[in-house]
């Protein structure tokens, strides 16, 4: 009696191995033919994610250059800063960035005119503040000079 069970209890498994076996096998086809599927869409779409990323990118640039461009204007409308108050927390840019900002502009100019033009937009800072931000950003600063003249101005992209 026993071996009769074993027997039919072997039988038993078998069958199910097999309706197994083949279910892994249908699903690995399936997943197969999903796979090409989904690479020839992916194909067909990987130009316009390009294009989608490129005009992302863009977006992101513009908002970032029409932020900065707006800095200036509102900067003029406050009134009086808090004392002592950090330049840069109040207003959200570093005195490098307005100075670059302005010299997208102003392409080639003296310290001074810097100067007077951060006075202007009412950010306090010193001479010395000034030339320290321009030596401590060379990949964006560049400094020449004419007679006894120093100027500053923006590095060239890729320069």
């Amino acid at each position: 009696m026993t071996s009769l069970a074993t027997y039919l209890y072997r039988s038993c498994i078998v069958a199910r191995l097999t309706d197994v076996t083949n279910a892994i096998k249908h699903r690995l086809e399936y997943e197969q033919s999903r796979l090409a599927d989904v690479t020839a869409e992916m194909e067909n779409l990987a130009a316009a994610y390009n294009r989608f990323r490129d005009l992302k990118e863009e977006s992101e640039k513009q908002q970032e250059s029409i932020k900065r461009l707006s800095l200036v204007f509102d900067m003029l409308k406050v009134k009086n800063p808090a004392p002592n108050a950090p330049m840069a927390a109040a207003y959200g840019y570093s005195l490098w960035e307005i100075m670059e900002t302005y010299l997208q502009f102003a392409e080639k100019t003296k310290v001074g005119e810097i100067l007077e033009f951060l006075q202007w937009i009412k950010f306090t800072t010193t001479r010395q503040a000034v030339e320290s931000a321009i030596t401590t950003h060379p990949r964006v600063f560049r400094t020449t000079k004419d007679g006894w003249e120093k100027y500053v101005s923006l590095k060239q992209k890729g320069a």
